[in-house]
């Protein structure tokens, strides 16, 4: 075959392909799925992630506001159904790896904070007794001379996949509340 013969049938079979329409479709969706199915799976993962930080917000938010709620001291039973009560809310989520803090710390006129008390839904003392709290300058402004509830909740989002996210997700949340009736809570 003479190069001139050989150069139009390639000219020919290069038209020919060009102007072929089978199979195209199969071949995009083929190329474009695998981006489909990760923006999919990274959407799902991402709003669960979501979901679960919002049912972490809803704990912390829950035992904080019901150990601020109470007028007096609280018993070590009461307050480990508040812990129950606040893990609820993480539901329909398993609350298996969910670690719940609730302290009382004290700011003085000068602003130091210092804690009175603190427990966690495992019956320990996370914080020590008279031990320096970092609290907000802005709330240390707001309760000065004053008690203030710290609730914390935390936990470990495990995505479904490791498509997007490899590792767990560590969440975490805080929140302040003043007694609400101005006294000093106690657990005795």
């Amino acid at each position: 075959m003479s190069p001139l013969a050989l150069k139009s049938r390639i000219t020919q079979w290069w038209h020919r392909f060009a102007e072929a329409r089978e199979g195209v479709a199969a071949v995009e969706f083929a190329l474009i799925m695998p981006l489909l199915l990760l923006m999919y799976i990274g959407t799902v993962e991402a709003s669960r992630a979501l979901s679960y930080d919002r049912r972490l917000t809803s704990a912390a938010s829950a035992l904080g506001d019901l150990v601020a709620q109470n007028k007096g001291d609280l018993t070590i039973a009461e307050l480990n159904d508040l812990f129950e009560a606040a893990s609820v809310t993480v539901a329909p989520y398993s609350s298996s790896g969910l670690s719940q803090t609730v302290s009382c710390v004290f700011v003085d006129a000068s602003g130091n904070a210092k804690v009175v008390w603190s427990h966690d839904n495992t019956g320990g003392t996370p914080y020590a007794k008279d031990a320096d709290y970092a609290l907000p300058k802005a709330f240390t402004d707001i309760a000065s001379g004053t008690w203030v509830i710290v609730s914390e909740a935390s936990m470990n989002y495990q995505p479904i996949t490791d498509f997007v996210f490899k590792t767990g997700l560590p969440l975490y949340k805080e929140y302040f509340y003043v007694p609400r009736f101005g006294e000093f809570i106690d657990v005795i």
